[in-house]
């Protein structure tokens, strides 16, 4: 086995890396390629026994820089479940004979729908719900063949030992999810928890949490994530005022759990078919005319709604923070698809975030990073919508 070195963010070893060669590869026979080149060799010659052991198109993740071949271990490593591992199953130790290599399992132990697009994953990993911190995101590969997927966690349970997402299926990735993952099914892979823990704490000078009136708002797919963030701020005894909004009552959901967690809960609809008629900002300002004290809005939706939470709040000086969940494809700082401006300053959602100050994101140059793939997701959702229907013929 060559050598080859390690790399590493904020002191955690993210990937491997092995000298770079340029590709070239000779036909061998009909529809195969023999690597040749020095980073094919090294490809095979370090991993060749992992990927004989099971591990399948970690060629796939290769990622060059001119000068060396890296293997992120965020995409690897939940198919390598050592004792050491950072993604780690029930029954650690590998079958005899797999070479320190065994399989992971992530199974969906839980499936709830709540409309024709949105629907709920509960997801058996007893590690993960007991280090989950709320505003912590995951990464999701449904199949060895599929996209990476950021998902902020919407719950977690360590008794249980499940952690909770929900998902909206808007594009080829999320709908082929929301086909395929039934309850007893399992995922391909489930990295996290990733990103800093939302801070639960006051930012104005104060004694204590407790009684602090906070704002916690989510708007549409957004209101799933806001919730651990309404529970932590409850746990810490802070006064928790959670606004909501949906387009029509029909698309509700959690609001037991919500009202089980706030001590005033408000309700938006676009259609008024429940509680105020407009969007989340208009709940906002009823919770602002209402409170003189609000120390601070947690903010989490689509970013035109989060944009506007904080154009509510900058008048009146409220810290305003909000979860961004841009494009990303490590989510460990090492792919740079995630950055974001804030202030005069360019940070990484998934290690300096995902939370950051509302009042200095620049959330136009956000929005138009998130449509820069436009056409390539709809032209994906079109080709696998094709397939679906000649399997289906």
């Amino acid at each position: 086995m060559r050598s080859f070195r390690l790399c590493f963010a904020r002191g955690k070893v993210v990937g491997l890396q092995v000298p770079y060669a340029p590709v070239q590869s000779c036909t061998d026979g009909p529809g195969r390629r023999t690597p040749q080149s020095v980073e094919d060799r090294n490809y095979r010659e370090s991993f060749g026994d992992a990927e004989r052991s099971g591990i399948q198109r970690i060629r796939q993740y290769l990622i060059s820089d001119g000068r060396f071949v890296t293997f992120w271990l965020p995409i690897v490593y939940p198919c390598f479940m050592s004792k050491k591992a950072a993604m780690t199953s029930e029954n650690p130790d590998p079958a005899p004979g797999e070479g320190g290599v065994a399989a992971a399992s992530f199974e969906v132990v839980r499936r709830e729908d709540f409309s024709d697009v949105t629907y709920l994953l509960e997801i058996h990993h007893p590690q993960m719900a007991k280090v989950a911190k709320p505003g912590q995101f995951v990464i999701v590969m449904e199949h060895d063949h599929g996209e990476r997927i950021p998902l902020t966690l919407a719950d977690f349970d360590p008794e249980r030992g499940t952690v909770t997402l929900v998902v909206q299926a808007v594009g080829k990735t999320t709908r082929e999810m929301q086909a395929r993952c039934q309850e007893g099914t399992s995922l391909h892979a489930l990295v996290g928890p990733m990103g800093n823990p939302s801070r639960m704490e006051v930012s104005r000078t104060a004694s204590s949490v407790i009684d602090v009136p906070v704002i916690c708002v989510g708007g549409g797919l957004g209101v799933a994530p806001v919730y651990p963030q309404a529970r932590g701020y409850k746990e810490s005894g802070a006064y928790v005022i959670g606004v909501v909004g949906f387009r029509s009552k029909e698309l509700m959901f959690w609001e037991d759990k919500f009202r089980s967690v706030c001590d005033e809960f408000i309700v938006c609809t676009d259609d008024g078919s429940e509680g105020i008629k407009g969007v989340v900002t208009a709940g906002i300002e009823e919770a602002i005319a209402q409170h003189s004290d609000i120390d601070e809005v947690v903010a989490i939706g689509p970013p035109i709604m989060m944009k506007f939470c904080a154009e509510t709040t900058r008048p009146h000086g409220i810290k305003t923070v909000v979860s961004l969940n841009p494009v990303m494809v490590d989510g460990t700082g090492m792919c740079g698809g995630c950055r974001v401006k804030v202030g005069d300053e360019v940070k990484f959602a998934c290690v300096d975030g995902p939370d950051f100050d509302a009042h200095a994101v620049d959330f136009d140059d956000l929005m138009a990073r998130l449509g820069r793939f436009k056409a390539s997701e709809t032209a994906a959702l079109e080709r696998w919508q094709e397939n679906c229907r000649a399997e289906a013929g």
